[in-house]
């Protein structure tokens, strides 16, 4: 039984703990009120294995329990209609992998923080562990330590610490199990809180002692900024007075949207300028967008989740794009590409294998089916698909439904039929197919102009159908099916998928490189916001200049001035290297753009995202392995799906010989932990060139 009966549903939970950070064991208690809508033979909880029950009461009569399958723990006590009380004591396991109560450990001391989401809050306490069963949470939580340890939670504390060092917090909204959150630590505060004008919510980014952070003030200051614009384009407050943001050492992730309380990994916020700047402005705007879709109003099922993840991602670049990167509407024309180059890059690869899945799956049978729905088709295809919809609806039609969404389902939750009923008819059913169906088209055409579909990673070239979002000759943003796409010549699609992003433009390029059909196509479709490799541009270009007599480097600046800033090196090398190449070296100039653009994007991939053992040897902080080498291992699967094999061989041998000779065993354990057969092989090589170069000086 993967989901709980709804005949019983809870109403409110009374919780409490005793902290000991350096104990394996925390002893606690809740009480559940519980809503009951019609008999039931007895009272069925979450409660993981790992969570030892003392005692169990129901209205205040002891009761037994027994284990079932499925981390179900039942109470075989018989309820009639209406409210009941159940306590139960147990004692929750500390664990060591950053997820439910887990110890992380920072400088050397042992903390305590939470990470329940998805499905953990089974491991911290029983309860009602699915997302549609909201209740109020009241927390208190009793440390053994010595100051300047403190205590966070979601809510403010009700009243100051007693003589025994008890912190009772305030109630929360009703809310998911999985966004309970304390932190238990020796923190400092920054500063005085930032409070947002509208609302006067206090926002505070807490450090380590100690350690001070030169983008800790401007998170601080620009997360209240982040937060009234949400709060101006959705139309109501987030629904907590504070905002805590901590870092957590040793964290599963990023961040973590817990209401209230949001935690991060440290480091994570540190972007000062640039790529890096960029990304840790976007992750704080995903955070507090998920204050209202994801804590106000939450995915009925772990399959809905795209409602959340999918719209806290397109909110993100929304909401920079209107405030811009350092909250002073500067840089705010980079969101929109910066947007859908990162966003297509991410869905593109997810989705394009055989074995993809839909956004929404009809059915999640077991708990790691659920821990699986957390990526790129979630979070990135989701958020492109409403892109796609803000061009249709327009941005003040788009605003109102959410706006609409809000109010009519705020501390409740919402399915994706819910959703897409505030939808008119037409974006309902195009949402609808794309939400249901895995994979996206390649689009080409064939010899008399029509368009057709092909899916992306299938090698049958089966012809399938998706609506798709185009723009006529005529002007105006309109949804057609993928049978009357073949009906329209392609030179009236001037913005057609790449709009939506989905589409691999060098798709278009698959027939007939000199047809201008197709180079008009890709030129449309940069003038609205898609990024390309240099690469293919400059192929589009050297058609173009032959067939309409358009210059090479003219072309190449008219792309730049529509928009199509350069983007990261894992992309290819961007139009202004391109150009830089054409300039310099003349046509032939085009050819090595592959080499050297793969060589630039290894470089941009081990610089950003670090594997483990390069990042210790340039910080003090100690790092999380498994996370950074995650992090490493999927910028090189992009990498590598983009440039083959062979060239990231090539860019990996000229990385390691120039840049970091020094790390070549270090490189050759990780390889060999992480069986990466390009990196292996280029190693390899290195190798037998320094064999010849010593042979060489020896004789």
């Amino acid at each position: 039984m993967l989901r709980l009966p709804d005949g019983a549903r809870p109403f409110s939970y009374r919780c409490h703990w005793d902290l000991d950070p350096a104990a394996d064991r925390v002893p606690g208690w809740v009480r559940i009120v519980v809503e009951v809508a019609a008999p039931q033979p007895r009272l069925v909880l979450h409660a993981d294995p790992s969570l030892d029950i003392l005692s169990a009461s129901v209205n205040a009569r002891k009761c037994g329990w027994t284990r079932e399958p499925h981390d179900i723990l039942a109470l075989p006590r018989a309820l009639h209609t209406g409210r009941h009380t159940v306590l139960v004591r147990f004692s929750a396991r500390v664990r060591n992998d950053a997820l439910g109560l887990h110890a992380p450990i920072q400088d050397g001391v042992r903390t305590l923080a939470t990470q329940l989401q998805p499905v953990y809050a089974r491991c911290l306490l029983p309860c009602f562990d699915e997302p549609a069963f909201k209740a109020t949470f009241q927390v208190s939580l009793r440390l053994r330590a010595p100051p300047p340890w403190r205590v966070l939670s979601n809510m403010p504390l009700a009243s100051p610490p007693n003589r025994s060092n008890l912190h009772l917090f305030m109630p929360t909204p009703p809310m998911s199990t999985y966004l309970l959150a304390f932190v238990a630590a020796p923190l400092e505060e920054l500063g005085e809180p930032s409070l947002t004008e509208r609302s006067g919510v206090e926002v505070r980014v807490w450090r380590w002692p100690g350690r001070e952070h030169a983008a800790a003030a401007d998170i601080q200051r620009f997360a209240a900024r982040a937060l009234d614009e949400l709060e101006s384009m959705l139309g109501m407050g987030m629904g907590v007075p504070k905002l805590d943001l901590v870092p957590v050492a040793q964290f599963m992730g990023e961040a973590m949207e817990n209401w209230g309380l949001v935690t991060f990994r440290a480091g994570a916020f540190g972007g000062v300028e640039g790529d890096s700047l960029w990304a840790s402005r976007e992750l704080v705007v995903h955070e507090l967008a998920h204050m209202w879709f994801g804590n106000l109003v939450t995915a009925e099922w772990w399959s809905d989740l795209w409602c959340h993840e999918g719209t806290a991602t397109f909110l993100s670049a929304w909401v920079l794009r209107r405030i811009g990167p350092r909250g002073d509407r500067k840089g705010r024309r980079l969101a929109w590409p910066r947007f859908v180059q990162f966003a297509f890059a991410e869905a593109a690869d997810a989705d394009s294998v055989p074995s993809t899945r839909a956004i929404v799956p009809e059915a999640l049978s077991a708990l790691a089916d659920v821990e699986a729905m957390f990526d790129a088709v979630t979070y990135s295809k989701a958020a492109m698909l409403l892109r796609s919809l803000k061009l249709v609806l327009g941005a003040k039609q788009l605003l109102n439904t959410l706006r609409a969404v809000l109010r009519r389902h705020a501390l409740s939750s919402i399915s994706t039929n819910q959703l897409l009923e505030f939808l008119p008819r037409q974006c309902r059913e195009y949402m609808g197919h794309w939400l249901r169906t895995p994979g996206f088209p390649l689009l080409t055409h064939a010899p008399d102009g029509s368009l057709y579909q092909l899916r992306a990673g299938l090698a049958d070239n089966v012809e399938q159908h998706w609506p798709l979002v185009v723009r006529a000759e005529a002007g105006g943003f309109h949804i057609l099916s993928g049978r009357r796409l073949r009906q329209v010549p392609i030179h009236n699609i001037l913005n057609g998928a790449p709009t939506f992003a989905l589409i691999h433009p060098p798709s278009l390029l698959t027939r007939g490189l000199d047809d201008p059909s197709s180079s008009a196509v890709l030129v449309a479709s940069l003038r609205h916001g898609m990024q390309v490799g240099c690469k293919d541009a400059v192929r589009v270009a050297r058609s173009r200049s032959r067939g309409a007599s358009t210059d090479t480097k003219a072309l190449l600046q008219e792309l730049l001035e529509e928009g199509n800033t350069p983007g990261p090196a894992h992309r290819g090398m961007d139009l202004r290297h391109a150009k830089h190449w054409v300039e310099q070296r003349g046509d032939k100039g085009w050819r090595k753009v592959g080499a050297e653009g793969s060589a630039r994007a290894f470089a941009w991939a081990v610089s950003t995202v670090p594997p483990a053992f390069l990042f210790d040897l340039g910080s003090k902080q100690p790092a999380d392995p498994v996370a950074r080498d995650a992090r490493f291992l999927r910028a090189y699967g992009c990498l590598l799906g983009r440039c083959g094999a062979q060239a990231v061989q090539k860019a990996a041998m000229k990385f390691m010989y120039t840049t970091c000779p020094g790390t070549l065993p270090a490189w050759t354990r990780f390889v060999e932990r992480h069986d990466c057969q390009p990196l292996r092989v280029a190693l390899e090589l290195l190798r037998r060139k320094a064999v010849l170069v010593e042979t060489k000086q020896a004789a």
